[in-house]
């Protein structure tokens, strides 16, 4: 899509959200919103009962989230911690230097062919879109060598840094699962710039906490929590894959640590089952060389 004008963006109608269990109302540009992507600009403009009526119900979708997603449409950034610049920096367009995923796909054509209005959600279903990036091809060897790995893998494009990492926010929540949140709204959307800064950012925080004697038992039960969110939600398989990995290359820190990590392990079978067999397969790898 071409870039927009910012007058283009203010002489566009209002389009109103509502968002999270309390349905908050947030109110945007029409045009900015249809600028993020294919999707979007169907739910905006198209036939459906959405554009009609200049309002969708994301109940799917936390107010937190979606604060940080119009935060990102209108300064093409966002700042889980605040204090971000309201500079208008749009993005009509990827950041400059980012790459499409291996693998990408466009997102699919939204049409309705009913002679009432439908709902363009009706369309959607989590994880539609895959936009992270290549798959993580399981060729273990050890705990050091699966560190090197999560650290080399997954796109990493240029743009703006990321938060201050490493970080408990004051009101308790998780900043591994807010990443992780938006990472999940933009793939539902097939927003793929928005998509590649959450993972960037994700992982930036998950790689500091990593890092010599950074991971502390509260940080390790943030990585815990992120990887029973990953299980427990409807999250695109590349982002299990990535938290997998990641797992597996600080298991015995986070077994150490952690003991919601311990508990996950002994009860989220399916998350049990991906992490034996990565550590299986480094063992295999092992063997053999």
């Amino acid at each position: 899509m071409a870039p927009l004008a910012f007058n283009q963006i203010l002489a566009s109608k209002l389009y109103k959200f509502s968002a999270g269990p309390n349905k908050t109302e947030f109110t945007m540009h029409s045009a900015l919103v249809s600028a993020q992507s294919p999707a979007l600009d169907c739910l905006v403009n198209g036939d459906f009962k959405e554009a009609l009526e200049s309002h969708t119900v994301l109940d799917h979708v936390d107010e937190e989230t979606f604060t940080l997603f119009s935060q990102y449409a209108y300064t093409g950034n966002y700042n889980i911690l605040g204090g971000t610049r309201m500079q208008i920096h749009l993005l009509a367009q990827p950041p400059v230097g980012f790459q499409a995923p291996v693998g990408f796909q466009p997102p699919m054509s939204l049409t309705s062919s009913a002679s009432s209005p439908s709902t363009a959600l009706d369309t959607l279903k989590p994880g539609t879109f895959s936009t992270a990036g290549e798959e993580i091809i399981m060729k273990r060897h050890t705990p050091e060598t699966l560190w090197k790995e999560f650290n080399a893998a997954g796109l990493m494009p240029s743009g703006p840094p990321p938060s201050r990492p490493g970080v408990i926010l004051r009101n308790g929540d998780n900043i591994l699962i807010c990443h992780a949140k938006v990472f999940v709204f933009a793939d539902y959307f097939g927003i793929e710039a928005l998509t590649a800064l959450a993972f960037r950012k994700l992982k930036t925080e998950l790689l500091f906490i990593s890092t010599g004697d950074n991971m502390q038992v509260q940080l390790a039960d943030n990585a815990a929590e992120l990887i029973e969110f990953c299980f427990t939600e409807l999250v695109p398989e590349t982002l299990k894959n990535h938290v997998v990995l990641y797992a597996a290359s600080k298991s015995a820190d986070l077994w150490w640590k952690s003991e919601k990590f311990r508990d996950l392990v002994r009860n989220c079978h399916e998350f049990s089952a991906a992490l034996i067999r990565v550590m299986i397969e480094g063992l295999q790898a092992q063997a053999s060389a």
